[in-house]
């Protein structure tokens, strides 16, 4: 069931508050005296961000509890690379998209791909 979403007040916002919690460890856990979520994210790298830092947040949670701390530091070490490394390279593409448009976007990645040797 797809919904209307208006456009964010402001992408700066949303970006802002994802660099909060990716700077600040309980940033995310003070997010939740305010209900915010998934569904609070206009675009859709920011979304796929937040759903990332979930994911890895609550997966190094159930480490600790199983006191499993070698998996927790591995954990760790993947949200540290989707911090700085995947919100780098989102920003990245998104600025190509900008740039260039959707359409030549989509010819230009579907032609890298095309010149991707397959692995068999």
């Amino acid at each position: 069931n797809e919904t209307f979403q208006l456009p964010p007040h402001s992408e700066e916002a949303e970006k802002g508050l994802l660099g909060c919690c990716l700077l600040e460890n309980d940033a995310i856990d003070r997010t939740a005296d305010f209900s915010i979520g998934e569904a609070h994210f206009y675009l859709l790298a920011n979304k796929t961000l937040w759903r990332a830092i979930q994911a890895l947040r609550e997966a190094m949670a159930l480490c600790e509890a199983e006191h499993d701390f070698e998996t927790r530091r591995v954990l760790g070490e993947l949200l540290y690379d989707t911090e700085v490394d995947h919100a780098h390279w989102l920003e990245q593409q998104l600025g190509l998209i900008d740039r260039m448009g959707l359409p030549n976007y989509l010819q230009s990645a579907a032609g890298d791909i095309a010149h991707t040797p397959s692995v068999a």
